[in-house]
């Protein structure tokens, strides 16, 4: 069962899911931990982790995370979005074309190969 996409405008606009599935109960379960645990121990910290708790619940909800949107990261497609007005560098494009073959090769402090014998 799929948790339920509420909420989909804010005061500002439209709000993009960009919280996966499996993160969205992930964050849901561990909230509800937080914010069960802040309200048992009634006390400022208590209070505080309560709270967190209830940012948490709020993501698992709303299916959108500030952070992800501040970083252009969309773990629902899985893949990172750019932003609109932001492009790739030509070296980080090359990175992500040559990966994995991009490993440098090993290095051996010795000058010569083999076993050494005697002389």
């Amino acid at each position: 069962m799929a948790i339920r996409d509420t909420m989909k405008t804010d005061r500002a606009g439209a709000r993009e899911i960009n919280v996966s599935e499996p993160e969205r109960w992930a964050s849901f379960i561990a909230g509800g931990m937080l914010a069960l645990f802040g309200v048992q121990r009634r006390s400022p910290m208590g209070a505080l982790l309560a709270i967190k708790g209830g940012a948490f619940i709020h993501r698992a909800v709303t299916g959108h995370c500030y952070t992800y949107q501040a970083l252009g990261i969309n773990s629902a497609t899985g893949e990172p979005q750019l932003d609109a007005g932001r492009s790739r560098d030509v070296v980080e494009e090359a990175s992500i074309d040559s990966f994995p073959a991009s490993d440098p090769p090993s290095w051996t402090p010795t000058p010569s190969a083999g076993s050494p014998g005697p002389r």
